[in-house]
């Protein structure tokens, strides 16, 4: 769809598949996984050059292919391609976009939601649970790890 319109950076294929083989060795890494310091810090190296590479990814596709995006596109012409993206995004990679905006949510409400016209009540159909698991899933795990202690459990329903 975009190359028909402009040419598309191959910086962005190269780092989409830098990507793929940096999540293979994270992977890995975790796999091979015990109490062993070398693998811990195994894990570490591969988690840093996946962040690094993912920086990396984010600045191009920010800098390079969306403006050339919105240049060539309308916003009609997009929306169902960003639609797409967001519906088949994993349920933690929403949660993390949406708590990296703000944690409980309410700038992504106010910005990225407003910005896209995504009715407001498709916050408690598609985000707010992506937001939740992504808060047990990571956010609890880390902060348990940073604290040495383990995650408070959870208990009824709600």
């Amino acid at each position: 769809m975009f190359s028909e319109r402009f040419k598309w950076p191959a910086e962005i294929d190269e780092l989409h598949d830098a990507l793929n083989s940096v999540k293979d060795k994270v992977q890995t890494a975790i796999d091979r996984l015990n109490a062993e310091k070398s693998n811990l810090v195994a894990v570490r190296d591969a988690l840093s050059a996946y962040e690094e590479t993912m920086l990396k990814h984010f600045e191009v596709e920010e800098t390079t292919a969306l403006p050339l995006m919105r240049a060539y596109f309308t916003p009609e012409e997009i929306s169902p391609v960003q639609r797409k993206i967001l519906e088949d995004a994993p349920e933690n990679a929403m949660g993390a976009l949406i708590f990296a905006m703000s944690p409980d949510g309410a700038k992504f409400r106010s910005d990225f939601m407003t910005v896209r016209s995504i009715p407001s009540f498709v916050w408690y159909l598609a985000f707010k649970g992506r937001l939740a698991s992504y808060k047990k899933d990571v956010v609890a795990k880390v902060e348990a790890i940073e604290s040495g202690k383990e995650p408070a459990k959870k208990s009824g329903w709600f």
